[in-house]
């Protein structure tokens, strides 16, 4: 039944969890996903001068965020943003 609040047209916001939650390693659902089809990542190195190309294999995906089912250890820094410009490349190497 609806509820007398709600009126016909106007749009809720909810919250669903199907099941129970479980612990996981969680990457932000952002523009390297569009590029790379969540197939493999630029992780940083531990100095943060570079980052090499690794392969990830992902799991489930929310708006906000997508699972990593393996490829990445916690705690590791991946770069997120936009990786079109980069092409082919296996390695980054970042300059101040």
């Amino acid at each position: 039944e609806q509820p007398s609040s709600l009126r016909p047209g106007q749009g809720v916001e909810a919250h669903i969890t199907l099941g129970e939650s479980t612990p996981g390693l969680l990457l932000p659902n952002d523009a390297f996903l569009n590029d790379t089809g969540g197939t493999w990542v630029f992780v940083l190195d531990e100095k943060g001068r570079g980052a090499e190309r690794r392969a990830v294999r992902t799991g489930r995906r929310s708006n906000a965020q997508v699972e990593v089912l393996s490829g990445l250890a916690p705690g590791e820094s991946v770069v997120v943003s936009s990786y079109a410009r980069y092409g082919e490349a296996q390695r980054l190497q970042f300059t101040e």
